[in-house]
């Protein structure tokens, strides 16, 4: 129901990325995914907690740059070794608060499961077993114009959302703020 999603939007916060061999498979342990690099998608991202994934060149330099804040492309990579084969090496998020990229986001309770198909192809399952998600996942869409786009929908897994996107908009859904306050004022 479009009433429950809720905006945000991604935080600043750090990745890495390289480009391997064609034909290089990584495999993304929150989401059970396995990819394959390819020439449409020959980047792999190594997210916040170690899950990997491909990109392609075009989101990548949408969606990331330096540390330094400089751009990232192709002229960078030609200096890291591009086009055969690129290192690993630190990017970050493009966060523009004077034109923020918005996002909508759903939270999903943990004891909810639920499959996903993904624009990119994958399908992806909300709060699956086997890695933990604090009090559960979050389905995240691209903005549609002030209201969710349905058909470019993906989840991020509920210890990974309060890090890399925006939480005023969930209070109380961060299991990591909960956990650090009772860690430093705990209950007798």
């Amino acid at each position: 129901q479009v009433g429950n999603w809720k905006r945000t939007s991604k935080k600043k916060y750090q990745i890495y990325v390289c480009m391997p061999p064609l034909g290089t498979k990584v495999y993304n342990f929150l989401e059970d995914v396995h990819y394959e690099t390819s020439e449409k998608k020959p980047f792999v991202l190594s997210g916040t907690v170690g899950e990997q994934w491909v990109i392609d060149p075009a989101k990548l330099f949408k969606t990331y740059r330096l540390p330094n804040g400089q751009p990232l492309n192709l002229d960078f990579l030609k200096t890291k070794g591009h086009p055969y084969k690129v290192d690993w090496f630190k990017i970050e998020t493009i966060v523009d608060t004077a034109n923020p990229v918005y996002n909508w986001a759903l939270f999903v309770p943990k004891n909810q499961k639920l499959a996903v198909p993904t624009s990119w192809g994958d399908v992806l399952t909300a709060n699956r077993n086997g890695v933990p998600h604090g009090m559960g996942d979050y389905l995240v869409c691209a903005d549609g114009g002030n209201m969710p786009n349905l058909n470019d929908m993906w989840i991020v897994n509920g210890e990974i959302f309060p890090s890399t996107y925006d939480m005023r908009a969930f209070p109380g859904k961060s299991t990591t703020v909960k956990m650090l306050l009772g860690l430093l004022y705990p209950t007798k």
